[in-house]
């Protein structure tokens, strides 16, 4: 009998792998013997034969915001339809839809949360009554993750020369519970961990950074927790940027009245547009008793204090473009789901990120490639307050 080879891109997203493996794993198994044979390389091509099919590419992205309004229609669909998606459930389009939920892990945990009703009966009623749709995803899974594992082990490594650990090694991890764990999230959580508990018998502090109250939920936070947790990560401190709210007032107060920061009520485009082209903003020169002024209607989450935030006056044409006074605190009177309405202003990420991680004694702040332009803002922020130095 003629034997097939479909070659499968180790690095690409199962949502796009799956559906075909799920397919290769149903004619194997009507067959006597197998007559497609799976390997994994590092390059693949596949062409989209049918419309229908070329729609999971919507499956290759994990933002909850594009995948929530998809996941609903299809809920209804199969509400509506449900004959007929049990009519079809061996067919190999039926398939492709379950292999490219199965291969997205925010779909995938939106089904087993139970978000869409009608989804998860039919997403069950599919792995129930279809059991090679678990078997695929364990064959697939555990061949990829050899396949990682020995590349891993060749080459890769934690080659960071860390400083000053003769007197402990403190790291943290800071998401924002805005949102599911991504990759960068990912590389970020495991090098400080690797530090934490491995290289050395130090602390990993996860610091949920909650000082958006517009975007974030307990969902995103137990979510957080839970791929952590399944990744093997065990921090031994939890703790909230919102714990320090106050503390982080009162650096505002310190920074603004030694005249390292302004009040500015340019928009945010314009802001943007400015920091860009290096032209400083009109209330640059603003004094610190009017900032203060400014700061005091934010604070009490006024009209008038909506249109205001502070930014510190670092640079305007500095070459990292992350000097050029970045925004530091914002007015935002939205519900905090943690504090409730206590408070109507917060920092940004940028201001509380140094100051929380000096008073929780933080000795090293290990962070992924791309927030290499940040180091220097993060110690101007540090140098200014005259806090307790972290290694970046």
């Amino acid at each position: 009998m003629t034997q097939f080879n479909l070659f499968v891109a180790t690095r690409a997203s199962e949502a796009a792998l799956l559906p075909v493996v799920l397919i290769v794993f149903s004619i194997n198994e009507a067959r006597p013997s197998p007559i497609i044979n799976i390997s994994l390389e590092d390059t693949a091509q596949f062409t989209e034969e049918n419309e229908w099919i070329s729609q999971l590419n919507f499956f290759d992205t994990l933002d909850f915001k594009f995948l929530d309004p998809i996941l609903s229609s299809v809920s209804i669909l199969t509400f509506s339809l449900g004959p007929f998606f049990r009519a079809i459930l061996f067919q190999y389009r039926t398939l492709h839809y379950g292999g490219a939920l199965r291969g997205n892990c925010v779909a995938a945990a939106t089904i087993k949360r139970g978000v869409f009703v009608n989804l998860t009966r039919w997403y069950r009623f599919l792995e129930e009554l279809c059991p090679l749709v678990t078997s695929a995803v364990k064959s697939l899974t555990a061949a990829s993750c050899e396949t990682r594992l020995a590349r891993t082990r060749e080459g890769a490594s934690y080659n960071v020369a860390l400083k000053n650990t003769e007197n402990g090694v403190v790291t943290r991890f800071p998401p924002k519970p805005s949102g599911y764990l991504h990759i960068g999230h990912t590389k970020a959580a495991l090098l400080n961990d690797y530090f934490a508990h491995e290289k050395y018998s130090g602390t990993l502090i996860l610091r949920f950074d909650d000082t958006n109250p517009s975007k974030e939920k307990q969902e995103f936070q137990d979510g957080i927790v839970e791929d952590l947790a399944l990744m093997g990560i065990r921090p031994d401190i939890v703790s909230y940027t919102s714990d320090y709210l106050d503390q982080l007032y009162d650096y505002c107060l310190q920074i603004i009245k030694i005249g390292k920061a302004y009040a500015d009520d340019t928009n945010k485009e314009t802001i943007n547009k400015q920091r860009w082209d290096g032209i400083p903003s009109k209330r640059r020169n603003l004094s610190p008793r009017e900032s203060l002024a400014h700061l005091e209607y934010m604070k009490k989450g006024t009209p008038e204090g909506l249109r205001w935030c502070i930014r510190a006056r670092i640079s305007i044409d500095d070459n990292s473009k992350c000097l050029r006074d970045p925004v530091i605190y914002r007015c935002n009177p939205s519900t905090h789901h943690r504090t409730g309405n206590t408070w109507n202003i917060y920092p940004t990420y940028d201001f509380a990120c140094p100051i929380v991680g000096s008073m929780e004694g933080v000795a090293h702040a290990l962070r992924t490639s791309e927030y290499r332009e940040r180091s220097p803002q993060y110690q101007w922020m540090l140098d200014t307050l005259k806090l307790h130095t972290v290694q970046v």
